[in-house]
């Protein structure tokens, strides 16, 4: 039997369902690197910066120099090529996982990547763009808390009035004046929002489905399917997560086997302190977090940007379209630095391992 490839996974920005934060970005890396490689260059930067304790990206970015990053992620470095990071605009998230729930077709999973539907794409794009300088700050950042919790199940944090909640804020704004698409797009919203009704049904009926609003989820299905295209076998640690339960687990692996029949993955959990290539992603994804968030506020960190840019996973929840689509030999992140490389998502794109296919997940996939 041929020995299963272990990738190790972690996440930076942890949203606990809360999307709504401004400029907010979630990472998810996934690498392989040896335990001892990991554990070697751990201890060289707790040196380097005099941590006792867990070493975090913000420490890493604040003591170590240039070198140590491109110790860390260049192609010739600790990672090499074996190195992979899905960033989210976790707003953009909510928009789009919106627009797949009430204006998409089928059912859509927890699991899945939203927005990968062009129509639902374009109008969660233009009302994201568009939503805070039309209706100011205040009203969209309330319209988008209602939309979160018109996607979630009742609880002591979410009322049973949130669907209607969200409606009534819904004719309010699209009673006011905005740009015609901004308009088109609420509207298609409004027409659909019993649609969040029957989805909040469904959640309650069955509490082992993957909430809509946990990014985590559709980031990790997305890594499993991308490595999982190029090894038969596969193993994933991750660092401990609630949202990680064996059932979702298993969903995800079945999700692998569909699009590559007989294919397999083991999702372990572990301690991240007792695990340096966890470490290694955690710090991996800190870094990205704050790459993209300087982005996001329009303060674009050169030095970071380059550095993650061959990095970044083409599927990436993400509000440039360019760089969204995986056009990245021609595109841009924002203001210049295209990756180099094809890096087109889709049938025939190559994985982090440089060979097969990408892995998309089928679209609406369902539970």
């Amino acid at each position: 039997m041929p020995t299963p490839v272990e990738v190790t996974c972690d996440e930076s920005g942890f949203t606990g369902g809360n999307l709504t934060s401004r400029h907010a970005v979630f990472t998810h890396a996934s690498l392989r690197v040896p335990v001892e490689s990991a554990r070697d260059e751990m201890e060289r930067l707790r040196r380097r910066v005099s941590a006792h304790g867990e070493l975090k990206a913000s420490w890493l970015l604040r003591w170590c120099d240039d070198d140590d990053l491109h110790r860390l992620l260049d192609r010739d470095g600790l990672l090499g090529d074996q190195v992979r990071v899905h960033l989210i605009d976790t707003r953009l998230f909510l928009l789009t996982r919106l627009a797949d729930v009430l204006v998409g077709t089928g059912e859509v999973s927890g699991l899945d990547l939203p927005g990968q539907n062009a129509t639902t794409r374009g109008m969660a794009l233009e009302v994201h763009r568009q939503g805070d300088a039309v209706f100011g700050p205040q009203r969209w950042q309330r319209f988008l808390v209602l939309a979160g919790k018109a996607l979630r199940p009742p609880s002591r944090w979410v009322p049973a009035s949130a669907v209607s909640d969200f409606e009534g804020e819904l004719v309010a704004l699209t009673n006011l004046p905005a740009p015609a698409g901004v308009r088109e797009a609420l509207q298609l919203l409004l027409a659909d929002v019993p649609r969040a009704r029957g989805v909040r049904r469904a959640a309650e009926s069955d509490p082992r489905r993957p909430p809509l609003v946990e990014p985590l989820l559709p980031a990790l299905d997305r890594a499993v399917l991308t490595w999982g295209a190029t090894h038969r076998d596969l193993v994933v640690v991750h660092d401990e997560q609630s949202v990680l339960t064996p059932w979702r687990m298993a969903e995800i692996a079945r999700r692998l086997d569909q699009a590559h029949p007989g294919h397999t993955v083991e999702v372990r959990r572990v301690d991240s302190r007792d695990d340096p290539r966890v470490q290694i992603a955690d710090l991996v994804a800190g870094i990205a977090r704050r790459a993209g968030a300087s982005l996001l506020t329009g303060r674009p960190d050169r030095r970071l940007i380059d550095l993650i840019d061959p990095l970044v996973d083409p599927a990436s929840v993400w509000p440039d379209e360019a760089w969204r689509d995986g056009d990245l030999a021609e595109g841009t992140w924002r203001d210049g630095g295209g990756r180099d490389g094809s890096g087109a998502d889709g049938a025939g794109t190559t994985g982090p391992s440089g060979t097969g296919p990408s892995g998309t997940a089928p679209s609406g996939a369902g539970p």
